[in-house]
């Protein structure tokens, strides 16, 4: 590790600029991190003649940094595997912050545009654009719950059904002043409901017509029912006064 640090010194020597940089070593065994500030010292004709560095341990951080880097990424393969993504909006700056799944969402190469409000609006299916705004305008104003489903179009011009649900935030005065939330591409599930509503209709019309030709049915056996007792009442009637409805003149 000496050796280390006698090259860096060397090498700074030559260069005579400033450094603040993380730097790594081994410890017991184990990677340990610094935060290294080293600043030339000069002479009279400005030739540096030493160095004056400080440097403080920052192994912790890095951990922190790197259990926060895990953790991020198993945050976006887990809203790529289910196809959510989440939003933040700073409503004061209009500055919209997408995470990599929603780009993918609405068919995007993450960061490819600057996310704000007025740019997330342009994705939206025009039919939908009013009903989207009456929905956050409630949200914010009426602090009622913002949970929609609604259209995008993707820049190929395909289109996807998104639901979105959001939570916004107030300041000491009661103005909105951050709104976060999710977004859920539900494009297969919102079709297949579709293909089942179609299918209950289709068997709905069937069992209605069913119903129909049945009560046909039902109607003319009542009817033979009924012309039978009758024929049946005018024989007995026949009888009584002795004539044989089965006699031919």
């Amino acid at each position: 590790m000496a050796k280390k640090y006698r090259t860096d010194d060397i090498r700074f020597l030559k260069s005579g600029k400033i450094e603040d940089i993380d730097e790594d070593y081994i410890q017991d065994g184990k990677k340990a991190f610094v935060h290294t500030i080293k600043t030339p010292v000069r002479g009279e004709k400005g030739v540096v003649v030493g160095i004056l560095g400080i440097f403080w341990d920052i192994t912790e951080r890095k951990k922190m940094e790197e259990k926060l880097q895990k953790s991020e990424a198993s945050l976006a393969e887990a809203q790529q595997i289910s196809h959510i993504g989440n939003w933040d909006l700073d409503i004061v700056t209009n500055k919209l912050r997408w995470s990599d799944e929603i780009y993918r969402i609405f068919g995007l190469t993450p960061h490819q545009f600057g996310a704000t409000y007025d740019a997330f609006l342009k994705s939206v299916h025009p039919d939908d654009r009013d009903l989207v705004e009456e929905s956050v305008n409630e949200a914010l104003n009426k602090r009622k719950l913002h949970s929609i489903d609604y259209r995008i179009v993707l820049p190929n011009g395909s289109e996807r059904t998104v639901h979105e649900g959001a939570k916004v935030f107030y300041d000491k005065t009661g103005k909105p002043i951050r709104m976060v939330g999710v977004i859920q591409d539900i494009t297969e599930r919102k079709r297949a409901e579709d293909e089942l509503k179609k299918s209950k209709n289709e068997l709905q019309s069937k069992f209605n017509d069913l119903e129909r030709f049945s009560r046909l049915s039902v109607g003319r056996e009542l009817r033979m029912v009924d012309l039978k007792k009758s024929l049946k009442i005018l024989e007995n009637k026949l009888k009584k006064h002795g004539i044989n409805a089965g006699d031919e003149e």
